[in-house]
């Protein structure tokens, strides 16, 4: 297997620096409902998937956060290469 040369691997640095930071901003201010009350965490309403009382009843909050920033860094990640936007 060739090496990626120095041209390709900065431009690929330059890329995912970019693209991490926008993720990160994005993801900072985001709020993740904590399950403090079950009746008013249930009670709340959002878009489908958004809620997890289950996920909130077991897992810290703090975990939550970062589960949701991984799961959506992957996502765009791989469409931004799957879908050929490099």
């Amino acid at each position: 297997m060739k090496a990626i040369d120095s041209k390709t691997r900065t431009s690929i640095k330059a890329y995912l620096e970019v693209f991490i930071e926008a993720v990160v901003k994005e993801y900072k201010g985001r709020v993740i409902p904590s399950l403090d009350k079950p009746a008013e965490y249930l009670a709340k309403k959002s878009p489908p998937g958004q809620l997890k009382p289950f996920h909130s009843a077991i897992i810290p909050n703090a975990l939550m956060r970062i589960n949701e920033f991984e799961r959506g860094f992957s996502t765009r990640l791989g469409t931004t290469f799957e879908g050929g936007n490099v």
